[in-house]
């Protein structure tokens, strides 16, 4: 991409959203803001992107029945924000790679004298390899951490895992740090996920219609409340799951249909055997 005829890429994002966590955490989200970003070529393969903005989010609809922890975050904060990313790219395709790796490193520092003030910082990759004709191998996987400055970390910036984030076999924060009293996910502060995977056709017929089969390995975990409470439960088990499932190249975008079972799990912990999901997993 280019940009005032230079090897660079820019880009203005403004956004408003409201996401449904009542089920998981008892609790709803209101988001505006707006941001830009900024995107450099390193090396023929790496890139290095900038992004500065500016967010409000509101906790509301709390129901009567949320936990303390959620309770004491209702209404609104406004978070400036910038963020770095170097990624490093020899996929031989964004959508369906079949050789190559992509390598990603961030760190993103809210504050700048807004409400909240943190720094979280992520890293991950995949590795795909054709073992033999339409037969793909892929290894991948991301940690994250995020500390408090201010102890001043929303709920909402925690760390989540589960479902279509990153561990199949589990429902959408699934695992991870949760209320006690009422079973209401919190988010951690770390967290790993890592994944093995097998892509093979199914036929010439499936084949000519953009259909894969897969099988799969999961595994991660999230831990760490941003606070010592004895009402937190935290149990701080590596979970894994197995499964099968179907990669389809649709007319409307890469769909993929999936089955998992936990073989490694916390009693407190939600699973979800089937999943549906739109877009690339790598």
């Amino acid at each position: 991409p280019y940009f005032m005829n230079k090897e660079l890429s820019a880009g203005i994002d403004i956004f408003n959203e409201e996401r449904d966590y009542q089920d998981e955490s008892s609790y709803d989200t209101k988001r505006v803001g707006a941001s830009l970003r900024f995107g450099v070529p390193l090396t023929e393969y790496a890139r290095d992107f900038v992004t500065v903005g500016i967010k409000k989010t509101e906790i509301t609809g709390i129901d009567s029945t949320a936990s303390q922890f959620i309770r004491a975050e209702e209404g609104e904060k406004t978070a400036i924000f910038l963020s770095n990313a170097i990624t490093y790219d020899t996929r031989d395709s964004r959508l369906t790679p079949t050789k190559g790796f992509k390598a990603q490193g961030s760190l993103e520092y809210s504050g700048f004298g807004s409400d909240i003030e943190f720094l979280r910082g992520r890293i991950g990759g995949s590795w795909h390899k054709e073992i033999r004709d339409d037969w793909v191998f892929t290894v991948a996987g991301e940690a994250g951490a995020i500390w408090d400055i201010n102890n001043d970390i929303p709920l909402y910036e925690m760390f989540q895992l589960g479902g279509n984030n990153g561990l199949r076999g589990f429902d959408f924060s699934g695992i991870g740090p949760r209320d006690a009293t009422n079973d209401d996910a919190l988010g951690g502060k770390y967290m790993l996920s890592n994944t093995l995977e097998l892509s093979f056709p199914m036929g010439a017929q499936m084949k000519e219609m953009g259909i894969n089969g897969l099988v799969f390995a999961d595994g991660g975990f999230v831990t760490e409340f941003k606070e010592n409470n004895s009402s937190v439960i935290d149990s701080k088990t590596y979970r894994a799951s197995v499964g099968i499932g179907a990669y389809w190249r649709s007319p409307l975008g890469p769909l993929r249909f999936e089955f998992a079972l936990p073989v490694s799990k916390a009693k407190e912990d939600r699973t979800k055997i089937f999943s549906f999901n739109f877009g690339t997993r790598f």
